[in-house]
């Protein structure tokens, strides 16, 4: 089964090279592969160029050739691949462990259309409890039925539903 990460970028030439690496480490289960894909919205910082060199062919880049918003570039990179899976994050977005991708994909072995998860960030404080007080609503309201309460930091779909 291929999974395709896709991770949309508008002049975030620094952190989107984390989150591209931080994708490159991820375990999936045997019988999986993954594909990084970026795809970049027209940014004018240099983006495409710093990770077409630090990343060459180990990256799928698609160059937008003007800023169009984060829904049509997702939408751009998810049509780039022909992957089983779609995960989707966003360029400032770190899994906190390498089996952020398994974990999807056992959800979808299961059965699983759709598959969100947590958003937190680095340490204690505000933001991250915000973040995972917003991510707990979000699982609460999803399985109430209300499907349209995910985020597109942390989501995969199967291509098929897509």
């Amino acid at each position: 089964m291929k999974i395709a990460v896709v991770i949309p970028n508008y002049n975030s030439a620094r952190i989107v090279q984390r989150a591209v690496e931080a994708m490159q480490r991820q375990r999936v289960p045997a019988g999986h592969s993954v594909q990084v894909v970026v795809a970049d919205d027209g940014s004018t910082d240099g983006s495409a160029d710093a990770l077409a060199s630090r990343f060459g062919d180990s990256i799928t880049l698609l160059r937008q050739p003007e800023n169009r918003g984060r829904s049509t570039t997702r939408n751009a990179g998810a049509a780039a691949s022909d992957a089983d899976i779609l995960v989707f994050v966003d360029s400032d977005c770190v899994p906190v462990d390498v089996d952020f991708l398994a974990k999807h994909a056992a959800a979808m072995q299961a059965g699983a259309d759709v598959v969100f998860g947590e958003v937190c960030t680095p340490g204690p404080g505000f933001w991250d409890r915000l973040q995972r007080d917003a991510s707990d609503w979000r699982r609460r309201r999803f399985d109430e039925g209300e499907s349209w309460t995910f985020t597109t930091q942390n989501v995969a779909i199967r291509r098929d539903r897509f």
